[in-house]
Order: structure tokens, then sequence, then C-alpha cells
């Protein structure tokens, strides 16, 4: 599993625009219990509405439907094999009504695929398609005269190494990820090869024992009767019956080991997803491939970005809930993917706040250079969006914004069970003083002179002008800053 369950627990969940959407917390609340995963993982098919999740029941819709495309694929390759070989060692003309059959099953295959993909949740079509293919199969090679030349015994047939054939469809069986076909495909074998044994044993002319009545038994004459061609040693169809249910158990365990280990991709894939909702997909990656969530507790240089709705009590005034979500959830994606655009992380939601970081993994010469530009972005994607709220006749969202540079503490705080990866430090809360200056100010962002300092590219700061040093509330020190000079 990757460890990116513990990072998401404690967060505010990312909200899409449209209310009636759930959610997604991303805390990784739909593990399987051990119990629900076992239950799961041996009966249901893939993607059967067996799990506790929507999302996690629609992703494994899509595997099975690839591992349906897969199975249909080896069964049709593997039967044209098989074709291809009677064919070229014992000529088509001598092969022609065999390959008719080969033909045959390869169609059961196709309508096989189609039923199951139409149907995903149905569990008996791979069993009872099995169950034709296993007695069409084992009638061709007992049939007499089917697989050995007519002037030999019915009895022969069994002499023939034909059998392996059977063996082929017990295996093709675990392709479907579900442990109960390859375990009944292998029942069934055993049990028509056993039902078809018994009616050659039953023939008038099987002889069933090496030593004749009244001759004297020893090896000669042990040798002698099993070479007979119309004897019968039931011992050998016993070890093969037998050993076709172990290797049948064999295949089950491991496609149940198979299906385990796609829940655990499936889940884990899910978890990844909703982390990057709010982190970076750099910092993604650094969590997937790290034995803890984010390692132990450092310094690092970030540059921190707080933004916040202005006037959100006075815009939310006599809205109904749903709107209020609506608008908290707009709000929130545009400036989520302005942060992501530009390579940031989102640290928390803080109701109509946030909070956003960038030089994680590592830090960067241009991180200060990416959170102006993200600033910048979210301005345009706010003033786009309020052109479409003047037309619909809503109120414009204001945001301020305040950025700052220096070293953070940073690493996972809480619990065992429970803990959030967080930023914290002077440079979190000057960031967060700068941001609550711009409405006293009247500037939509506020950077702090280190922010400015750290910009390469003088270009950058075109539209911001220098102002003296600005006391923040909680601090002894002033912080010189500079202001965005167009007011939005």
């Amino acid at each position: 599993m990757l460890p990116v369950r513990g990072a998401v627990q404690g967060r505010v969940a990312v909200l899409p625009d449209d209310p009636a959407e759930p959610a997604t917390a991303g805390t990784g609340a739909s593990v399987l219990s051990p119990w629900r995963r076992l239950e799961t993982a041996w009966a249901k098919p893939v993607g059967s509405g067996a799990t506790q999740s929507d999302a996690l029941d629609r992703a494994l819709r899509a595997r099975a439907v690839d591992n349906l495309r897969l199975v249909a694929l080896a069964r049709t390759a593997m039967l044209s094999a098989v074709a291809a070989w009677l064919a070229v060692r014992y000529g088509l003309p001598a092969m022609w009504d065999n390959l008719l059959v080969l033909g045959v099953l390869v169609a059961l295959g196709l309508v096989q695929w189609r039923v199951l993909r139409d149907c995903p949740q149905a569990f008996w079509p791979p069993l009872l398609f099995v169950t034709v293919d296993v007695v069409i199969l084992t009638a061709v090679i007992l049939v007499p005269g089917g697989t050995y030349p007519d002037e030999w015994p019915w009895q022969m047939v069994l002499r023939q190494p034909t059998f392996i054939y059977l063996l082929l469809i017990v295996a093709l069986g675990a392709l479907s990820l579900q442990p109960l076909v390859p375990l009944w495909t292998g029942f069934t074998v055993a049990v028509t090869w056993l039902a078809g044994t018994a009616l050659i044993v039953a023939h008038p002319t099987t002889l069933t024992t090496l030593v004749p009545v009244g001759v004297e038994p020893g090896p000669e004459v042990w040798l002698e009767g099993y070479l007979q061609p119309t004897y019968v040693h039931d011992d050998d169809v016993v070890v093969q019956a037998f050993v076709t249910l172990l290797v049948a158990a064999l295949l089950s365990l491991a496609a149940f080991r198979a299906r385990a280990l796609l829940f655990e991709q499936v889940e884990a894939a899910r978890e990844r997803t909703n982390l990057a909702r709010y982190l970076s997909p750099a910092l993604v990656e650094q969590l997937a491939g790290s034995d803890q969530p984010l390692g132990q507790v450092r310094t690092e240089r970030l540059v921190v970005l707080f933004a916040d709705m202005r006037g959100f009590t006075q815009s939310v005034e006599g809205l109904d809930p749903p709107a209020v979500v609506g608008l908290l959830r707009g709000f929130h994606r545009r400036l989520a993917e302005a942060v992501f655009a530009h390579g940031g992380s989102i640290d928390k939601f803080i109701g109509d706040a946030q909070m956003a970081v960038f030089g994680l993994p590592e830090p960067r010469a241009e991180d200060a250079e990416r959170a102006l530009d993200c600033a910048e972005a979210i301005l345009r994607a706010l003033a786009t969006w309020n052109t479409e709220r003047a037309a619909a006749g809503e109120p414009p969202v204001r945001v301020g914004i305040g950025i700052h540079v220096g070293d953070c503490i940073l690493g996972d705080i809480g619990g065992a069970e429970r803990f959030e990866f967080a930023v914290i430090g002077d440079t979190v809360n000057v960031a967060s003083r700068l941001e609550g200056l711009t409405r006293k100010l009247g500037t939509s962002v506020l950077l702090s002179a280190d922010v400015a300092r750290a910009v390469a590219d003088p270009r950058k700061l075109g539209a911001y002008q220098r102002l003296p040093a600005q006391a923040l509330r909680g601090r002894d020190a002033p912080v010189d800053a500079w202001a965005r000079a167009v007011v939005d």
C-alpha cells in the first residue's frame, strides 16, 4: 500500500462545484475490513458493487473490463495455438473435425466475454461457460475414434496424453481473477473425466485386472496385462483427477492473492488521487515512494501564500446552505487549480481561506516567482468567474493574498492513528498577517520585501509598489512590504 492514507487524515475536504456532488475528504475511509476483503476477494466478481465506495467500485469495474478483454484474447490465442499444432502435427484432413470443435470453443469464449461485459455483477456466467467448455472438450477427447485410429479399441483413448488439454481450461480460469472459477473448473474436469472413464470401464471388452484368473502373478504377467490394449488402469485416472484438483486449488489461491492485490492497488490509486486534490503531484510522488508519509520533522525555506475571500459573511447572507457550499466550492477550486498549475501544494483550507506553500518536496530558486505568478493567476481566474457571476446577477468575489518567504517547520503532527502534515512557524504567521493587511491597504496582493528580493525577474514586480515598513499584529518588528498597485 502507498503510505498516503495517514497524510490526509484530519484534512478539510476538497469541494467540487456542484453542491449535489459529495465532497471527497481523501481520508481513505473506505478501507475494507479483513473479513470484508476476504469475502469480496473470494466470491464477488470484480466491480460487482461489493465494496464500500462507489468510486472504488467504478475503478474495479474498469479493471474488470480490461481483464475480460485479456481473458478473451488469451483464450483465443490458446485455442488457436492448439489448432495450429494439430494441423501441423497431424495434417489438416485428419484434424478438421477437431479444428471445428476448437472453433466452437473460440466462439463460446467471445460470447462469454460479451455476456460478462454486459453483466459484470453476475458471477454465474464464468461457471456456466467453463462447464460447457469442459464437457465439450472431454467428449471430444473420449469419443470413440476421435483421437486415435479407428482400428484401435476404445480403451486406448486413455493412453493418449490428450487429458493435458483440459488443464489449459483450468489455467485459463485463473485469469478471471475469481478464485471460484479455477476451483470449479478443476472440479468439473475431475468429475467429467471420471464419468467418461466410468463409461469406458463399463464397456464389455474392458479389462481392469492385470492378472487373469488362475494365473500366477509376477512382473512379466503384470507387464503383459498392462500392455493389453483394452486394459484400463483405474489408478491412472484417479491420479489425474486428484492432481487436477490440486492444480485447481493452487490456481484458485493464486487468483485470490492476485485479486486481493488488485483491491489494494485500486484503493491505493484512489487514495493517491484524493491526496493529489490538495498536494502537488511532485509531493504525492514523494509520499508514494516513502515508507513514512512525510518523514521526520525538519526545517525548510518555503514560500507561503495565504488567500482569503473578502466579505464572505456579507456575500452569503440570505443564501441557502447549498448556495453557500457552492460558492465555497467554486472559490476553492479556482484557487487550487492556480496553486497546482504553478507547482504549489495546498497545506490547508480554513473556511473561506486557503494556505498554499511553494518549495515542496524540495525548495527551488524560483519558488518566489511561482508564488507571485500563482497570485496573478488567482486574480485572473476570479475575474473570469466574476464576469460569469455578473451575467447571472450575482455579486463579485474578491480575494486578499499575502505572501512571505522564510524558514518553516514542517512534518507530521498528531498521533499514530491520526496525523496531519503541517507547515508552521513565523513565516506562516507573517503571510497570514500580510493577507489581513490587504483590506486596510486596499490592495489584492501584499508580499514581503523578502519575496520581492527573491524574484529574479524584476518585470514581474511591475504591478507592485514598495510600501513603508508595516506593523503586523502579534509581531514586534515591522515588515517591509510590496503591494499590488492595480486595484481589481
